[in-house]
């Protein structure tokens, strides 16, 4: 992944994991599962955004991947 941003966020701004925390997931290798807990640290009192963003990720990995990868 080359960036990440969040769109839309339902719960307070201050919930909003940082850009640090949101940069790990750009700074994976390619095999990795982006697994929270193991491959992608998780976020204290956050558990549910930090799942959603990594989902997201894989998403967008595999997206990648399967259809643009090969064009």
């Amino acid at each position: 992944l080359r960036f990440t941003e969040i769109m839309a966020f339902g719960e307070p701004p201050e919930f909003i994991p940082s850009t640090i925390w949101m940069g790990q997931l750009q700074d994976q290798k390619k095999t990795a599962k982006l697994t929270v807990g193991k491959d992608i640290p998780t976020i204290s009192g956050s558990t549910l955004s930090a799942r959603s963003l990594t989902e997201g990720a894989r998403v967008a990995r595999a997206i990648y991947e399967i259809v643009l990868k090969s064009k």
